[in-house]
Parts: C-alpha cells; structure tokens; sequence
C-alpha cells in the first residue's frame, strides 16, 4: 500500500452482545470520521495494538485477536482463546505475530504464535511470565518480560519462535521493562532510577544512566542515535519526556508534556514525532489527552493535541514507516490517524 495525505481510513467493528460467541469475527463499517482518521470499534476495551513491519496491517488485542486491513479495510484475521487479555503483540513478519497474555488477577495466560496466512495457531510451551510486561522480537528470538506468582519477582523468558519453546528464564530486577528494536545488537532496559542498554540476546548489561526521575515508557529511534523516556518529576509529578544521545549517553532535550499524570507514550521510528499520552485531572480537568510533538527543521518540538477523552488511553503505537499512529482508548475504539494530518 502507498500512503498519501489522500488516503482515508474509516474503519470500524460492530460491537457483539454477551450472547455471540467469542469465535466470531468482528467485521469492519464505515463510520463517521473527518478524513484524516479512522475509528476501528471492537466490543470490549483494546489493551494492545501493533502495525506489521510493513505498516499495512494493524493487530488489535483484547480478549481475543484481530488484524486489520488499513489498504482494502477489513479484518483478514480473528483469533480467540488467547488465554485472557492482550497484554502486548509483537510481529515477527508480515504474516506472524505473537500475543502474550494475562488473566484478570494478573497470573499468566498464554503466549501464542499466530499466522494469519495459514490461521495457524501455535502456544508456545514451557513456563512463562504473566503478560503485562513487555516482548522484542528479533531474529527469531522472543524475550518476554514479566512475573510469576512467586512474591513478585521479575523475570525474562526466552522463546525460540521456530520451536515456540521457551528455552531459557532468567530472573532480573523488579521493575524492569525491555524496550525494542534491536539496534546494533543493543536493547533498552528502562527501570525506576534510570535506564540502561543491554546486549541482544545476552541482556549483559553495557551502561547504565541514572535519571533525576521515576522513568515510564521508553522507545528506541531506528537510526540508533537517540533514546526517549517518559518520565516523571518527583517533586512536581509533571511529565516530561527526556531526549537522550546514545554516543556519547547524555542527555539532549527535555520536553515538557502538557498532562499532569503522563501514563504512555511512544516515539516514531523516524525520531521526529512522539506521542504522550496522560491525565489532566490535576489541572482542573476531567480529560485524559493524548498530543503528538513533530520536530521542526529548527530543531524545536511543536506540540499538538490529537485526542482530548474521559476514558483511559490503554495503548499507543507507530508504524514501522512513520506515517501513522494508533490509539487505543479503554471504551473500546482505536483511532489510527495520518502523520502528517498532525503537524
């Protein structure tokens, strides 16, 4: 698919009764929209989504699986008995991608390997993390990160996509999230003091960075120049997303976010665009925001705010060739919307 400012995608899914079974597939209608977006309905609260490395396809997760067509708009995929709900997606191609999950409590649900071209559907045996943590894909190799019922330790699984064994489990801090791509045979590790880059798949820890901040999301920019976190000022709570240089580490830029309680946010692979996403209820207000900030050719951050909400913003991300990005909102609805409609 070639994506232009003339591209329109209005896709969405019926919402289902209670009374229709889990194994049928959600199918897509046009709704209204002003051209530059699409709003895509599925019938319980979206917990995760995804664009395939070709940035034609976009994975919904909830309690079940399905995979959106952004050229011809329509669901090419639904997949159930996931094993509770979606807690992260990562594409290994165009044609495969893999779900964790968790139940409601928080113990572990399944890892599964789907492949919406045969609707093969393969859950990787051993013993894994409960989802909720964070999986990169790379090579053929998995690392999930998550926990198990034992006290809350955290733990790494390890799982071979060809065999969708886990082969390995490794215990690490608690608090630790992993943060893709793979750059130079390096991943981000972020925790709640700071950040540190590790070696792909070894996870040996190379530098480590300390951060005046409680750190959130993280995100890696493709050109492997430059690092984003998501942080939170202790003393004032106010957000703030952190640019850092990785040669040498240090850091760059802080841009201020305008949510007084930032909760996600996501960089897009060019390095020129971000997403913030929070709760503006400590400045008087009832909304949670979400605002994209484009880099100038200045060098200055311009923000603009793209989703203004009552309900919880429980996923954003980009698409491998930066022109589109999706928010998922907890009432159920992912909005994906043009690049450059935002600057």
């Amino acid at each position: 698919m070639r994506i232009t400012k003339s591209i329109r995608l209005y896709l969405a899914c019926l919402c289902f009764g209670l009374g229709i079974a889990n194994s049928a597939p959600v199918h897509p209608n046009v709704v209204n929209g002003n051209g530059s977006h699409a709003v895509l309905q599925v019938r319980c609260e979206a917990t995760s989504v995804a664009f395939s490395p070709n940035s034609k396809l976009l994975a919904v997760g909830y309690d079940s699986v399905d995979v959106f067509d952004l050229d011809g708009k329509h669901t090419i995929f639904h997949g159930t008995n996931v094993g509770g709900y979606i807690c992260a997606i990562a594409w290994l191609d165009n044609e495969r991608f893999v779900t964790s999950s968790a139940d409601e409590d928080g113990s572990p649900g399944a890892y599964i390997v789907w492949n919406i071209r045969t609707g093969k559907r393969i859950e990787v045996s051993g013993e894994v993390p409960a989802g909720g943590g964070t999986m990169v894909a790379h090579g053929g190799l998995i690392i999930a990160s998550g926990s198990y019922e034992d006290g809350g330790n955290c733990y790494v699984a390890f799982i071979d996509v060809i065999r969708a064994k886990v082969v390995r489990v490794k215990r690490i801090n608690s608090d630790v999230l992993l943060s893709g791509p793979v750059v130079s045979g390096r991943i981000i590790e972020t925790t709640r003091s700071g950040i540190s880059e590790l070696t792909w798949p070894g996870l040996r820890r190379v530098r480590t960075m300390n951060l005046p901040f409680n750190s959130g999301d993280v995100a890696s920019v493709a050109d492997g120049k430059r690092i984003f976190a998501l942080v939170k000022q202790r003393r004032t709570e106010s957000g703030l997303v952190v640019e850092i240089a990785r040669s040498p580490w240090k850091i760059r830029k802080r841009i201020p976010a305008r949510a007084s309680f930032p909760s996600r946010m996501s960089a897009s692979p060019s390095g020129r665009q971000l997403l913030v996403s929070g709760d503006t209820r400590g400045n008087g207000s009832d909304a949670i925001t979400c605002e994209v900030s484009t880099l100038d050719n200045s060098g200055n951050w311009i923000r603009r705010t793209v989703h203004v909400d009552g309900a919880y913003i429980s996923a954003l991300a980009w698409s491998p060739n930066s022109k589109l990005y999706a928010i998922a909102v907890q009432d159920g609805s992912v909005t994906v919307r043009l690049a450059s409609a935002s600057r």
